[in-house]
């Protein structure tokens, strides 16, 4: 959904400026779903309930659930930006970088998202 690296970039600022409002990131995220489902022809309310059910629905989909788990990471990263800042962020995302590593190196546990599909194209 956030493919296009000027949608993203809107997307991070709307963000940031909320936070800097005092606005929870959550709400402007939530807005910003909104109005790309509208685009789509889906009523927004009847949209948003419905990423809820994803997980219970397409659960046996891995190539949906791996996408829409993206989409979610996404984000999830663009309002940790927003609220912690970049020099916070860029810390705490070179942590999970060194955890990953860890976590992807081992054979009895596969990776499953890759650093790669997180990154705006």
């Amino acid at each position: 959904m956030w493919a296009d690296a000027e949608l993203w970039s809107d997307v991070q600022k709307r963000i940031e400026d909320a936070v800097k409002q005092r606005q929870e990131a959550v709400v402007v995220t939530t807005e910003i779903q909104e109005e790309l489902l509208e685009e789509m022809g889906v009523e927004a309310k009847f949209g948003i309930s419905c990423l809820g059910k994803v997980n219970a629905v397409y659960k046996d989909d891995r190539e949906l659930m791996l996408r829409f788990y993206t989409f979610v990471t996404k984000e999830e990263l663009a309002c940790d930006e927003a609220e912690l800042g970049s020099h916070a962020f860029q810390l705490k995302m070179q942590q999970f970088e060194r955890i990953q590593d860890q976590v992807c190196s081992n054979p009895c546990r596969p990776c499953i998202i890759k650093q790669s599909q997180l990154e705006v194209k």
